[in-house]
């Protein structure tokens, strides 16, 4: 009879925790709703405030056990691929981070390496990735007159990358070159390092890695010139 009386009530207390974590449930949900149309709500007139420009909220995501509680995924109106997020200030109440500025200059930075490859018949054109990360150094202009400063009126260095996920082929140092040729005439092109991978998959024995800081790049005018770049070891042969 007492273990009947035990039996039951364990099973009581386990149909309690299972509503009450129902409850609980039901209470995190509708106030992670609340939270996150407040931040909705602030976020939005924050940027608008901030940028002077139209703002679209696209998502708002809370998870209350994560490092970052709540954030937003936003564009600008007139500018959908901008898209970019915004946080809670950790420093202090009710003000709000964003990368908007940096999704700006990577934006404007392809526009300007795309432009001088834009007739290089080369594989590595369409395998650029821009990291400006590297290079800032402290405090930036970001917002001037409700507008983000350009990139090259920041003065901003960036790095470039391009990997092709195979080993050499002919032609590809004569492309480099090319390329290289390219990237300099444009003065105002303010670039940290430039690298060419070329690296078949599953395969890291065979890397191959030139490396050119900005100021290098006017060192390089045939592909005899490549070999003092090559951070792999290893010999590279085209053609």
């Amino acid at each position: 009879m007492i273990g009947k009386n035990n039996g039951g009530k364990v099973y009581v207390v386990g149909i309690g925790i299972f509503a009450l974590l129902i409850i609980v449930g039901v209470l995190e949900f509708q106030y992670g709703n609340i939270q996150k149309a407040i931040y909705k709500y602030k976020v939005k007139n924050y940027l608008e405030q901030t940028y002077n420009e139209k703002m679209v909220v696209k998502k708002v995501s809370y998870l209350w056990d994560n490092i970052e509680p709540i954030s937003a995924r936003v564009y600008p109106k007139d500018a959908e691929q901008l898209e970019f997020t915004v946080y809670p200030s950790k420093e202090q109440a009710n003000a709000y981070y964003d990368d908007y500025a940096e999704i700006v200059w990577l934006h404007q930075a392809k526009e300007d390496v795309d432009m001088l490859l834009a007739d290089v018949d080369s594989e590595f054109k369409d395998v650029l990735f821009i990291d400006f990360t590297c290079c800032m150094e402290g405090d930036r202009v970001r917002v001037s007159n409700g507008e983000v400063t350009a990139y090259s009126e920041a003065n901003l260095k960036f790095d470039l990358t391009f990997q092709l996920n195979r080993g050499m082929q002919a032609g590809d140092l004569e492309q480099i070159v090319e390329m290289i040729s390219r990237l300099k005439q444009h003065e105002q092109l303010e670039i940290g390092n430039a690298l060419f991978i070329l690296q078949p998959e599953d395969d890291n024995s065979s890397r191959i890695e030139y490396k050119f800081s900005g100021k290098s790049l006017k060192e390089i005018q045939s592909i005899e010139d490549l070999d003092a770049f090559n951070e792999s070891g290893l010999t590279a042969v085209s053609g």
